[in-house]
């Protein structure tokens, strides 16, 4: 089985560790390399996905396929490779530590991470009551971006610097946990459960903007138009 660190290659390995253990930007480490930081955001991910097969490789090696079915229930849940990543550092310690011979682990966590809305195919159905409702300070600071000033995809990945497919998951994820907080808040308003005020807005909203639209009405919140227009995440 190959090592750890042969798998990479210095200049991959490099722009990774700058990236997680030194919090630098994609703009900072391609100035570093002379590159693009378009071209140092495809190497950090490209070290990402070396890094996951050859942690699944060592894993393999003393368990079974069994790994594999179980990585896809985590990918079914979470939308990051880091933090896919990151939960097998977790859950395998005793051997990727070993395996990646004094070598950093990475520095995400998956405590608190949001999820994605369950698939029924997985067979894993969450008690959406305990699914994360609260907003980040960076979720807040760009759904006020969007609210207020109609801020597209491109600029809110421009804002995390990011890819447009990464800022659109990162607004849908701190679109889900509102309306998780307003599906609450109706229902401590109301009476009624979790499942039944979301099952009255499904039946009216085709959209998660629109969900969102409609539950703040319900709750006598003011609406903000300029989310629902051209920001790429209506569904």
């Amino acid at each position: 089985m190959m090592k750890y660190r042969e798998g990479f290659t210095d200049q991959q390995y490099e722009v990774m560790l700058l990236r997680e253990h030194e919090k630098q930007t994609f703009k900072e480490i391609g100035a570093r390399y002379g590159l693009s930081s378009t071209r140092a955001r495809q190497l950090y991910n490209k070290a990402k996905l070396i890094q996951e097969r050859l942690y699944l490789a060592a894993i393999y090696a003393q368990f079974s396929k069994k790994i594999y079915r179980k990585y896809e229930v985590v990918r079914a849940r979470y939308n990051d490779r880091r933090i896919e990543i990151a939960f097998l550092e977790e859950t395998y310690t005793d051997i990727l530590e070993p395996f990646r011979e004094g070598e950093p682990p990475s520095v995400f966590c998956t405590e608190g991470v949001p999820r994605r809305p369950h698939n029924p195919r997985i067979g894993v159905s969450p008690d959406r009551t305990k699914l994360r409702s609260e907003l980040t300070p960076q979720e807040e600071d760009v759904l006020n971006e969007i609210d207020r000033h109609g801020r597209s995809i491109a600029d809110i990945a421009a804002m995390l610097d990011s890819t447009d497919k990464d800022a659109y998951y990162f607004v849908r994820t701190a679109n889900l946990c509102r309306s998780r907080a307003l599906i609450k808040g109706i229902s401590e308003k109301t009476g009624l459960s979790y499942d039944d005020v979301d099952r009255r807005v499904g039946r009216k909203c085709r959209t998660l903007n629109d969900k969102i639209a409609f539950l703040r009405e319900w709750l006598g919140q003011p609406s903000h138009d300029k989310s629902h227009k051209g920001n790429g995440v209506s569904e």
